[in-house]
């Protein structure tokens, strides 16, 4: 099941900075406190992100652009 989360501001004016994959979305990759990568999420507006489960946004350490991004 999908839930969307609220991504912690800090990520923000670093994620404005990034090429939208389509119109209002990005895709990016989250690392966690606990080393695990989670690959190609969805991000609408620079600040919802689309995880499947649960997780607390508080774990969330870096966030880069998806090398499998749509944008070259």
């Amino acid at each position: 099941m999908k839930h969307t989360i609220k991504l912690p501001e800090q990520f923000r004016a670093q994620l404005l900075d990034i090429p939208e994959d389509g119109m209002g979305y990005q895709f990016v990759d989250i690392e966690l406190k606990d080393g695990r990568v989670l690959s190609h999420l969805v991000l609408i507006d620079a600040g919802l992100l689309q995880v499947s489960g649960d997780i607390n946004p508080a774990l969330i350490v870096s966030v880069r652009r998806s090398k499998r991004s749509n944008v070259a």
